[in-house]
This record gives structure tokens, C-alpha cells and sequence, in this order.
């Protein structure tokens, strides 16, 4: 995982993330752990049981199920392969077509349930403190909030 630096159309600069590779079935590592922490969120809001100590870095049925569901569930048009991939680079996200991202979307959700909107409708200070806030929001499992912190260094948005 890393951090991905936005840049709206006025050209400031905001913080969004982005996972390294294609996750799915038998994936594992932070990519994956990052993932399912974002998908016990995405859980909570369609009540589908999946919790935060699920959040293990090793993608096995459960996660898989939840993808699933998340699939069926989105009303965005996204591909039901049962694998999440990086955002492409470079990435704007307040256009309709980037809402076929599963990521994105995790992220979106995410931002939805920590301030009550979109992230389109926040500021860009407001978006950067709320994904610089995730391994301190309380809930993140220390080895995820740890490699979330590492991704930070250096970062200056």
C-alpha cells in the first residue's frame, strides 16, 4: 500500500490511498489487511458481519464473501471477479467512470462513515486529516495503523 497524492482541478494537492498490487483469493500481506479493514466498514453498513478481528493480512473465505457481497451490493458498475485492484495512476476521483474502483469505493464508504459525507463534498484539509487519521481512528489493528504511519513518512499534504 501506499499513499497517492490527488490533485483536484484547481491543483491542490490531497491524500487518498492505493493498494501495490491485485488482491483476491489467497493473497496476503498489508494490501490485504488494509483491504479488510476497509471492508469490515463496508460490513457495518450493509450488516454483514465481518469484523475487525478478521483483519488478519491473509485473504480466506470470509473476505472473500464479503467481496462478494460488496460486489452485489455497490450501485456503482464494478466487476464481481472477487478481486480488488490498485486505483491506476494518475487518478481523478470526482469523475462517475472511477466509481468502478472496489478500492475507491472502500475508501469513499470509509470517509462516508467517519464524517457523515462524500468525500466530494469535503475540503481537501478535511479529506488529507481523515485518511491521515485511519491508524489513529481507534479501531485500526496496530500492525495496519504501523504500516499505514511507515507510508506516511515523507509525505506533505
Amino acid at each position: 500500500m501506499h499513499a497517492l497524492i490527488l490533485l483536484t482541478t484547481d491543483k491542490n494537492p490531497w491524500l487518498y490511498w492505493n493498494i501495490d498490487r491485485q488482491i483476491g483469493p489467497g493473497s496476503h500481506g498489508e494490501d490485504v489487511r488494509f483491504a479488510q479493514y476497509l471492508l469490515v466498514y463496508w460490513s457495518y453498513t450493509f450488516e454483514l458481519g465481518y469484523e475487525i478481528s478478521e483483519v488478519d493480512g491473509y485473504w480466506g473465505g470470509r473476505t472473500s464473501a464479503v467481496v462478494r457481497a460488496m460486489e452485489q451490493n455497490t450501485r456503482w458498475r464494478v466487476v464481481r471477479d472477487g478481486y480488488i485492484s490498485p486505483i491506476p495512476e494518475p487518478f481523478v476521483h470526482n469523475t462517475a467512470s472511477n466509481k468502478s474502483f472496489k478500492f475507491d469505493i472502500l475508501l469513499e464508504n470509509y470517509t462516508r462513515r467517519a464524517t457523515g459525507f462524500g468525500i466530494n463534498q469535503l475540503s481537501n484539509e478535511r479529506v488529507n486529516a481523515v485518511m491521515r487519521g485511519i491508524p489513529n481512528d481507534g479501531y485500526c489493528p496496530p500492525a495496519l495503523a504501523a504500516a499505514l504511519r511507515r507510508a506516511l513518512i515523507g509525505v506533505n499534504v
